[in-house]
């Protein structure tokens, strides 16, 4: 089977932000002509060193420091191969650089020094012949690789999934072995933090380890094309509450909000386009989709409908896509194009902005808790609201909300100091909407 290069130009950002310019349109950057094949993939992360962006291309390795505007080559220590995927890993204190990954068609390669230098870190991958590090990614203190084994005529033999928990200097093979992982997808603790859930999209779906890696099982209930090629996450700091997106080459869009137990097409008003990326900014959801048809889409109501966002671009090939600061940045086949977030959220037609588009139950904050809890729920609509808590037996511990609601978001306070420590969940109704999540109390 040929090779699905699933990104063209990769970003990994040292978060800060220039002001914004006006741009009602995307407006290409000076990274242009990366290459005359393919380029590669978008990652955003902080190494807390200010505002620096870097991608990976066909070319090599690009550094931004104005978020995106211009670049500057950045490939001391790098083979003249392309750079697949790049990843930052904070393990240092806030203000100094961190561990910047580069995954390349020639092994795998750490930077400590905002990627003025790049040593190879390939002791353990044992594994793999061709090399081909297809995408990296960072959970807690683990990062993960996806690789590729690639015959002499170029075909891919197998793959899998190797892992590093001591910043590079050693990896260990992690399983799915001959899988061919397109995306990681890593689930968000309430604090904010990488969590130790992870979800591997695959040329045989989507792959779930609970435990950083040491154990793998699938999660494709409902995924009718297993042909993953793109996967993502809406953490709840970004307006959700870590819901699972996918993507595949056939052009479908699949949504789960119970942490891939199952999966609900939501592709409505996508072109028959492989999906290539997805990015979020509070809670709007980006898609890049590759070929002729392809493009930027945005969906404001969690996937359930698509609107076209490519008024500028004329390279419809985008291959990967990153939220920097004000900015969307898109990497196609051989430029990075960026566009600002405010004008394509504004520009989509619909109710206020500050009402939401559909009924949803957050997890709530914090959780674990002790004894306080908050929960939140959006209203798209007016309606009567029913918010309860139980126990595992089923027996109703708490009422907290019984009365009809304007649409918006709303809260309310939980405290558990009367209950026992153990597992409990929250339903809520409101019309004909019904959700429960569960929530840990903790003495």
């Amino acid at each position: 089977m040929k090779a699905i290069v699933p990104s063209a130009v990769g970003l990994a950002v040292l978060l800060a932000v220039a002001p914004p310019v006006s741009d009602s349109q995307w407006v290409q950057t000076s990274l242009t002509n990366v290459s005359t094949v393919s380029c590669f993939g978008l990652s955003v992360a902080d190494t807390g060193s200010g505002t620096k962006l870097f991608a990976g291309t066909h070319m090599g390795a690009y550094v931004s420091s104005d978020t995106g505007k211009s670049w500057a080559l950045v490939d001391s220590g790098l083979p003249p191969y392309p750079v697949a995927s790049i990843s930052i890993l904070r393990t240092v204190p806030l203000g100094r650089s961190g561990h910047i990954f580069a995954g390349t068609v020639d092994g795998l390669f750490r930077s400590t020094d905002n990627g003025s230098s790049w040593t190879s870190i390939d002791s353990g991958l044992t594994h793999y012949v061709s090399k081909w590090i297809q995408v990296v990614a960072v959970s807690d203190s683990n990062v993960f690789a996806g690789y590729l084994n690639l015959s002499n005529g170029g075909t891919i033999q197998d793959g899998g999934i190797f892992r590093t928990t001591n910043t590079g200097a050693s990896w260990a093979f992690a399983g799915l072995n001959q899988a061919y992982v397109n995306g990681f997808g890593v689930m968000f603790d309430t604090d904010g933090s990488a969590g130790k859930d992870v979800f591997a999209g695959t040329t045989s779906g989507v792959f779930m380890t609970p435990d950083d890696g040491v154990t793998w099982s699938p999660t494709n209930r409902g995924l009718t094309d297993t042909l993953v090629t793109a996967i993502g996450v809406v953490p709840a700091a970004q307006g959700g509450s870590n819901e699972l997106l996918v993507g595949t080459q056939l052009g479908h869009v699949f949504r789960s909000t119970n942490f891939g137990s199952n999966w609900v097409e939501v592709d409505s008003g996508l072109p028959n386009a492989g999906i290539t990326s997805f990015a979020v900014s509070r809670g709007n959801i980006f898609a890049g989709l590759r070929a002729l048809a392809g493009g930027v889409y945005l969906s404001t109501n969690n996937g359930t409908s698509w609107s076209a966002m490519n008024t500028g671009l004329t390279d419809r090939t985008v291959w990967s896509l990153g939220v920097v600061g004000a900015y969307l940045l898109a990497g196609t086949e051989n430029s990075v194009w960026r566009r600002l977030l405010s004008d394509m959220m504004t520009g989509v037609g619909g109710s206020s902005p500050n009402t939401p588009a559909v009924f949803r139950l957050f997890q709530n904050y914090p959780n674990p808790f002790n004894p306080t809890t908050t929960i939140r729920y959006a209203l798209p609509s007016r309606a009567h609201v029913l918010l309860t808590v139980f126990n595992i037996l089923g027996q109703q511990v708490a009422n907290l909300v019984d009365a009809i609601e304007d649409p918006g978001e709303h809260s309310v306070g939980f405290d558990g100091s009367g209950l026992a420590s153990g597992v409990y969940f929250y339903r809520l109704r409101a019309g004909e909407y019904s959700s429960t999540r569960r929530l840990v109390l903790v003495r």
